[in-house]
């Protein structure tokens, strides 16, 4: 059982044998039933004054003031969490931009733009750059990987999503250009993939010979 957050005691206010009363600082008699509930927590804005001072120098007089730490650009951004939640919910859940502005509107009073949520998302594609990289190298290292393409939609028009996987790894690529080689060669795994390569028999893969390929 999870350790609780807070703890409530709640006591029988009478016997319930002869109803006479019950007085809690008798102290229990056994341990308690522990009966927890999982709820979130109210959604509020945190706000941060960053407080930037400036001092005086003993020696020439000039004042010097203190500069802003990493991301605090302006005299109102919004924090690294707002920002991630925001690419969150349009990038793994694919919810429309105009919505995720309702939705940090709705449930935390965050007022934004869809222009904002946009810049949040290539802000967080920046972000997870490196570690998106690393997953290609583990997969293109594994001994036996998973390859598909299948058909999408970006801005109204037809593009390629690519994907590579293990069984703990899940690399992605989109490419306006198609499933072909050219378009595999641009995700970057298979050209230096050299252990066992499961896909759909495309015929596509068929120019990647440094793998074993099997077909499901």
């Amino acid at each position: 059982m999870p350790v609780a957050d807070a703890e409530v005691d709640h006591y029988p206010p009478e016997c319930g044998s002869c109803g006479g009363g019950l007085d809690p600082m008798a102290g229990p008699a056994g341990d308690p039933v522990v009966r927890q509930v999982f709820d979130v927590p109210e959604v509020r804005v945190r706000v941060t004054a960053h407080l930037l001072h400036q001092l005086p120098c003993s020696g020439c007089g000039a004042r010097t003031r203190a500069v802003a730490p990493p991301g605090v650009s302006a005299s109102a951004v919004y924090g690294p969490t707002v920002t991630m939640l925001a690419a969150y919910l349009a990038a793994q859940h694919h919810v429309p931009v105009a919505r995720v502005v309702e939705v940090l509107a709705d449930l935390a009073g965050i007022e934004v733009s869809t222009g904002w949520v946009t810049t949040a998302c290539a802000r967080m594609a920046v972000a997870v750059a490196p570690a998106n990289e690393a997953i290609r190298d583990a997969i293109a290292a594994a001994p036996v990987a998973y390859f598909d393409e299948t058909v999408t939609r970006v801005a109204g028009r037809n593009h390629w999503l690519h994907a590579a996987a293990t069984g703990r790894l899940t690399a992605y690529h989109i490419d306006e250009h198609g499933r072909a080689a050219l378009s595999m060669t641009a995700f970057g795994i298979l050209p230096r993939f050299t252990g066992v390569a499961v896909h759909d028999a495309y015929s596509g893969y068929d120019g990647f010979t440094t793998c074993t390929h099997t077909f499901v």
